[in-house]
């Protein structure tokens, strides 16, 4: 098979975010007729995680092109250029105020410049647009000569407080950044070697100390660095306390930011997730979920109001299972493999990724084995290792003990070696999978044989074993995936 790894149009179109490939959809359609073969290369190209010219050739064939697949090619190429080129004109508007500003000054209106650049500047700073406020108070001192009411000095100070808090949030966001290329390779600290790479941020001054934050927009980053910070090393207290500190400022300033939505979400799923992590809290659960719902109906971006959906039927699922409630969830479950069939393409790619794998969890506490299976089959390695090999891990786990229960005796053996080989080959066989992957290759494979009372003497030495395993707190934080201890309480409960 003739596999070419690095073309161009195929790393154009998989760079894409999904609201410009739905521009460029748009795009194309409007263009003339035989744009619609294109738009089937399009998609061809776009359902391939790597490129593939023989698979390629043999499913265009079908389409109405005349010329040699790379011509093909360089015209898709160009037109999605073309689209791109559209896409950031409609996008220009900070831009454009500039320029009208600079005619209505050149023309001889000051007083309209003034005016113009005094309500830019009050909606900047509603925004926490600092760079754009900079620009504006550069015209201002311009326009000063003109209109005389125009402080030069305290603009020049209004700038260098604008500079400072640009810079400040500048920091925040690089430490965020270098939290996160950390955490890309995986999802939380796992062993003392991953912990060392967190001293130096517990030693930077910007996250000992809130008031090092000189804006909001800063301050929000403060919190979300704090709840990453803490959730990956384990500190569910701390996790729990940045995630509400979070929630609650993007709640009373949604002024913060012009991605008020998006912002909202991350901060809502970070209380969510702590609250997991510490312990089920049902009540303020349901409250927060209750919120989300809410706030979903509301968001009028469709893109994100997908994801938003997505995020909330995960939540919503998570809920059902630790009330116990598996009727309602089953029902839930096919509402939401709905949902993701209608939204194969969603932003946030992990809001879809998280979904699938709790349609299988609620599968797989209900004991739809087979269907769970087939779910946690769904999670890709490859896209798995862009933000870390965890939830692969653990789905393809869960999916060990699916086979144990449907007496699939001989998958189990060899997938174990399996993902055994995969993840140690990927430096991601950490000392918690490797446990988890021998008790079931070891203790749970006779399951079906075994009596009642041979299942509980099991299931309670399985959990003595966790909670060694889950002293080290850099494991606790993985419940996040599946809580193990409260699966053995599940199935002690209906044993007896």
């Amino acid at each position: 098979m003739n596999k070419i790894k690095g073309d161009n149009l195929h790393t154009l179109i998989h760079s894409l975010t999904p609201t410009e490939k739905r521009f460029f959809k748009r795009f194309a359609k409007g263009r003339k007729q035989d744009q619609n073969d294109y738009l089937h290369m399009f998609d061809e190209l776009n359902g391939m995680p790597e490129y593939n010219r023989e698979l390629l050739q043999k499913k265009i064939s079908a389409y109405n092109f005349q010329t040699h697949l790379e011509v093909k090619k360089h015209y898709l190429f160009q037109l999605i250029l073309d689209s791109q080129r559209q896409f950031r004109d409609t996008k220009l508007w900070l831009h454009n105020s500039l320029v009208e500003i600079d005619i209505l000054i050149e023309k001889g209106l000051y007083a309209l410049a003034y005016k113009r650049i005094q309500n830019h500047i009050k909606q900047a700073r509603i925004n926490e647009d600092f760079l754009f406020e900079i620009q504006l108070l550069q015209k201002k001192v311009l326009l000063a000569r003109y209109q005389p009411q125009i402080d030069t000095n305290s603009v020049l100070n209004e700038q260098q407080l604008c500079h400072a808090k640009s810079q400040n949030l500048l920091e925040y966001k690089q430490l965020l950044n270098e939290l996160s290329a950390i955490l890309s390779q995986n999802s939380f600290v796992r062993n003392s070697k991953q912990l060392r790479l967190f001293d130096r941020f517990s030693k930077n001054r910007l996250i000992n100390n809130p008031a090092k934050a000189i804006s909001l927009s800063a301050l929000l980053y403060f919190y979300h660095f704090k709840f990453l910070y803490h959730a990956s090393l384990g500190e569910n207290d701390s996790c729990y306390k940045s995630a509400v500190k979070m929630h609650r400022l993007i709640s009373t300033h949604p002024e913060v930011t012009r991605s008020f939505a998006q912002i909202y979400l991350r901060a809502i799923s970070a209380r969510l997730s702590s609250l997991i992590l510490g312990g089920f809290k049902k009540n303020e659960f349901q409250s927060l979920v209750s919120e989300l719902k809410a706030n979903t109906i509301r968001i009028n971006e469709p893109e994100i109001r997908k994801v938003a959906q997505g995020i909330l039927y995960e939540y919503q699922l998570i809920a059902l299972q630790r009330e116990n409630n598996y009727e309602k969830a089953l029902k839930l479950v096919y509402e939401a493999i709905d949902f993701i069939k209608n939204n194969e393409i969603l932003a946030d790619g992990n809001a879809l990724k998280y979904l699938s794998f709790d349609i299988a969890k609620t599968f797989f506490i209900t004991g739809y084995y087979s269907d769970a299976n087939k779910w946690f089959l769904k999670m890709n390695f490859s896209e798995s290792k862009s933000n870390g090999t965890d939830i692969y891990a653990f789905s393809r786990i869960l999916s060990l003990l699916c086979d144990v229960f449907l007496n699939n005796i001989e998958n189990v053996k060899y997938n174990a070696n399996y993902l055994r080989k995969q993840l140690s080959n990927e430096g991601a066989l950490f000392e918690y999978e490797a446990f988890l992957i021998r008790r079931i290759v070891n203790n749970f494979i006779h399951w079906n044989d075994l009596r009642k009372n041979a299942k509980v003497a099991l299931l309670e030495q399985f959990r003595e074993e966790l909670k060694d395993q889950l002293a080290s707190k850099w494991k606790a934080n993985m419940v996040l995936y599946f809580d193990f201890e409260w699966w053995i309480g599940l199935q002690l409960g209906r044993l007896s």
